[in-house]
């Protein structure tokens, strides 16, 4: 008998909301579009019903909107866990403080991708409007002190741009930098 084969790996976006204008993010082309979380209800089915999957290996959680925004983050990301499935998130990290890296690892992340999309202040500030440079790398270094010892790992992702794709040479000697993987 075959199983049919099911995905390996589901994004949720747990929120629509976004705390920075970023040059590049197609959310700009939603006119009437509301910003929103995902209801508890849909969060508690999702729960009970992912891990029943049984080709299911990965939940990332990231997508239009910054998933640290949502207070059940940890929650979920301890939930499914637990089931023994791989939990990642995708980030702008402005909102990743030293709690916050704490309580993620605690938790049970395996992986936070930091999305960035400049390697200098000046670059980053071009790309992420609202961000600031030196508070992210700051909170890079918090999460680097919280992940120290354990398993989670740390990676970079970089939206290429015309106006970026002069650093792409960059991004490992970056990525050593700051400790990702």
């Amino acid at each position: 008998m075959s199983q049919i084969d099911g995905p390996k790996k589901v994004y949720l976006e747990l929120t629509s909301r976004c705390n920075l204008h970023c040059t590049m993010c197609f959310r700009k082309l939603w006119f009437d579009e509301a910003e929103g979380d995902m209801t508890d209800e849909i969060l508690n089915r999702l729960r009970e019903q992912l891990p029943q999957l049984s080709s299911l290996e990965t939940v990332v959680f990231g997508g239009v909107g910054e998933p640290l925004l949502d207070a059940h983050l940890e929650n979920l990301v301890g939930a499914f866990h637990k089931k023994k499935l791989r939990t990642e998130i995708i980030t702008n990290g402005s909102l990743l403080t030293a709690a916050r890296s704490q309580t993620l690892v605690d938790a049970g992340l395996d992986c936070l991708w930091i999305s960035m999309d400049g390697f200098s202040a000046e670059s980053y500030a071009r790309q992420r409007l609202g961000g600031r440079y030196a508070r992210l790398m700051e909170n890079i270094e918090a999460f680097n002190r919280a992940r120290s010892g354990s398993t989670t790992e740390f990676g970079l992702t970089f939206v290429l741009m015309p106006e970026n794709l002069h650093e792409l040479t960059q991004i490992n000697p970056f990525a050593d930098r700051v400790q990702a993987e």
